[in-house]
């Protein structure tokens, strides 16, 4: 009886040829990385913080100059009133009933409380009574009628008609004329201050990468901003870019919901804006071709 041989198999290793997959994957990092300011991470990142930052200037307001000079306007306006070209001489002011009167004319006599008359007051110091102080509600002038009045301004009755006069009472701080005035100038020449101080940086990445919108001319004038923050230097870090950017303003946490809303309509455009990246990279790959740069793709919306 002859023994069989056992039928000894034996598994080969061959060696298994990547050079394809290295050509990808070298292809995916150069369009990814690049070399300096190449890659099209760094692009895409620069470009979207560029686009995020206009959003904001966007959200902010004032909509328009014209609306920013209404509202500014109104706002010194809710805390001062001018006091009088000519006002009367100190003896002629009263004050024992709380009122200080001011100037009167043939159907009116005008005055204030004794605490809101505030000549001291100077533009500085205006500025930050206001930025300090509550804004003051109701008409800036009360016509009190023809019918008395108590405890309007104290527990005496005033009377509110004199003859032919009127008694106007002035419910706002009364502070000089002339300061009234360089007030109002003061509060239109600022508007656009706050869009600025993140205009900066977009101003900054457009300049180094080329692209960017320019913004009006109310926001442009306040450029340098010392409010702006801005770090750009994460972008050289071709493998993880990054940009840092914000603004030191007074008052910028009120526009907290609106630049939220520009930060969640903008993650979904990034999402969007991958998505084409990709696409392109897997066509590339598909055709066989090199795999180029398609930071392009991302739009500028």
């Amino acid at each position: 009886m002859k023994r069989r041989r056992p039928n000894n198999k034996m598994i080969e290793a061959q060696a298994i040829d990547i050079g394809g997959l290295q050509t990808l994957i070298g292809g995916l990092q150069n369009a990814l990385i690049g070399t300096g300011h190449n890659g099209d991470a760094t692009q895409i990142c620069a470009q979207q913080s560029r686009l995020l930052i206009e959003e904001i200037v966007h959200e902010i307001a004032p909509k328009s100059l014209e609306k920013g000079v209404a509202a500014a306007k109104r706002m010194v306006r809710s805390h001062f009133l001018p006091g009088p070209e000519v006002a009367f001489e100190q003896s002629k002011r009263g004050g024992a009933l709380g009122i200080t009167w001011l100037y009167a004319g043939p159907d009116f006599l005008a005055g204030t409380k004794n605490e809101d008359l505030r000549p001291e007051l100077d533009l500085k110091s205006s500025l930050e009574f206001m930025r300090g102080e509550e804004r003051r509600s109701g008409n800036a002038w009360v016509n009190l009628g023809e019918k008395t009045v108590k405890g309007f301004f104290s527990s005496e009755k005033i009377k509110t008609k004199r003859g032919k006069q009127n008694v106007m009472l002035m419910n706002r701080t009364v502070i000089k004329r002339q300061v009234f005035f360089k007030l109002l100038e003061e509060a239109t020449l600022s508007i656009g201050r706050m869009k600025a101080s993140w205009a900066a940086t977009a101003q900054e990445l457009a300049s180094r990468f080329g692209k960017g919108k320019m913004f009006r001319n109310w926001i442009m004038r306040h450029l340098p901003s010392p409010k702006a923050i801005t770090n750009l230097g994460g972008l050289d870090n071709a493998q993880s870019p990054s940009a840092e950017f914000g603004s030191r303003s007074r008052g910028i946490t009120n526009f907290e919901p609106q630049i939220k809303k520009a930060v969640e309509t903008r993650k979904r455009k990034v999402a969007e804006g991958l998505k084409r990246v990709l696409n392109g990279y897997a066509y590339d790959a598909n055709s066989g071709n090199r795999i180029r740069s398609h930071a392009h793709d991302v739009s500028e919306n």
